[in-house]
């Protein structure tokens, strides 16, 4: 007889149920899943009325491979604005004064190289796409 496969799904379940449960375990090592399993009778679940939230619904699309080195790129950008943002507020808190046209510059620049990746990572995706 061939088994039916499993799937996952998350549930809310007040503590005391979650306390029975871990309770019906027959040794301490079996999962949850499986005492859960054992444990489950529909008469003893009662239905929240929350709706489902609309990301679950959604399905996602598949995901696009990305070159492990655009990665590191794109993390060394943000770590090097997180400084830049730190630096501002460390000189903010000092009464320093920065320089804000030069900042101006600097980010307009990150802007339009972020969005000329983009562009191309979102070119390369739809070859990958339609191959």
């Amino acid at each position: 007889m061939a088994k039916e496969p499993l799937f996952t799904r998350s549930v809310r379940l007040p503590a005391s149920v979650i306390e029975r449960i871990e309770a019906s375990k027959i040794t301490p090592k079996m999962s949850f899943s499986d005492a859960f399993r054992r444990f489950i009778r529909m008469s003893e679940v009662e239905e929240t009325g929350r709706e489902t939230p609309s990301k679950s619904r959604e399905l996602m699309p598949a995901p696009v491979p990305v070159d492990p080195q655009l990665l590191l790129v794109l993390r060394g950008i943000g770590n090097k604005l997180n400084q830049l943002a730190h630096g501002m507020h460390v000189d903010h808190h000092a009464g320093v004064v920065p320089d804000y046209t030069s900042l101006l510059i600097t980010l307009v620049a990150v802007e339009r190289h972020m969005g000329a990746i983009r562009e191309h990572h979102c070119e390369l995706a739809e070859r990958f796409k339609d191959s």
